[in-house]
């Protein structure tokens, strides 16, 4: 009996998040849903045209390269982010603290400036196009974007400050024993940390990919759609690379 004003007392402030939660998610789920099925013209009646539609060649087309570009960027984030996240656990508590400082004030920055930053970067007259006739690769600077090269690296980018900090408590725990002893019967240290860090990650890996691939797919509409970055995806993938000086 004691415990009655406290319990409720508990579930009125359970409400207030629950409520909210309601008028933010369920009903305008519920307000998307309804309009989905509501035939065109705002017609009385419920009509599945519209998910009939999303199954043309059009709407299919757009999501296998959704899909295939998510997927190419969640495997290009996972290759550069466990080397990256295995440094830093190696690294002293100070610089620890720097890196993960700098890793997160990149979240901070917002899609539209990566996207500007990216532009200016990868433009004809940046040190990248520069740096490419410097050693002969191509014979003139030019501009890498808009093209689907751009968005790769724009949105690997994006995503590797979040796979890092979601691989740096995992790869913290691991025991720094195991490489140490590889390493003392004779295997290289790419071998060892394969055989640590790898086989340790194996079980979390396929979580971390597919985290990683849903981030990829959600950042995908933005770039390719509203920026610049990627004008038309018949673009070729890197333009000063199509130029690029066979060896003979």
């Amino acid at each position: 009996m004691g415990n009655e004003p406290t319990s409720r007392f508990s579930l009125l402030l359970l409400s207030v998040p629950m409520l909210a939660i309601a008028g933010l998610v369920v009903v305008p789920l519920a307000l998307i849903l309804h309009t989905s099925l509501t035939p065109a013209g705002g017609e009385a009646g419920w009509t599945f045209a519209n998910y009939q539609r999303f199954t043309t060649s059009i709407f299919m087309r757009q999501v296998v390269f959704s899909v295939a570009l998510a997927a190419v960027v969640a495997v290009l984030t996972l290759v550069l982010a466990v080397p990256l996240a295995s440094i830093l656990v190696r690294l002293r508590r100070s610089w620890q603290s720097v890196w993960l400082i700098y890793i997160l004030a990149q979240l901070s920055l917002s899609e539209v400036l990566i996207a500007f930053a990216w532009q200016i970067l990868l433009s004809g007259t940046s040190g990248f196009a520069k740096f490419l006739v410097w050693a002969g690769l191509v014979e003139t600077a030019s501009a890498s974007v808009p093209s689907l090269g751009a968005v790769v690296i724009a949105l690997t980018y994006m995503s590797i400050p979040f796979a890092v900090l979601v691989l740096f408590p995992v790869m913290s725990r691991l025991d720094p024993s195991i490489g140490e002893a590889a390493r003392t019967f004779g295997a290289t240290p790419l071998r060892a940390f394969v055989s640590r860090e790898c086989h340790e990650l194996c079980v979390s890996g396929p979580v971390h990919a597919g985290f990683r691939y849903g981030h990829a797919l959600k950042r995908s509409p933005n770039m390719i759609a509203n920026w610049f970055l990627a004008a038309n995806h018949s673009l070729t993938f890197l333009p000063p690379f199509s130029k690029l000086r066979m060896a003979r």
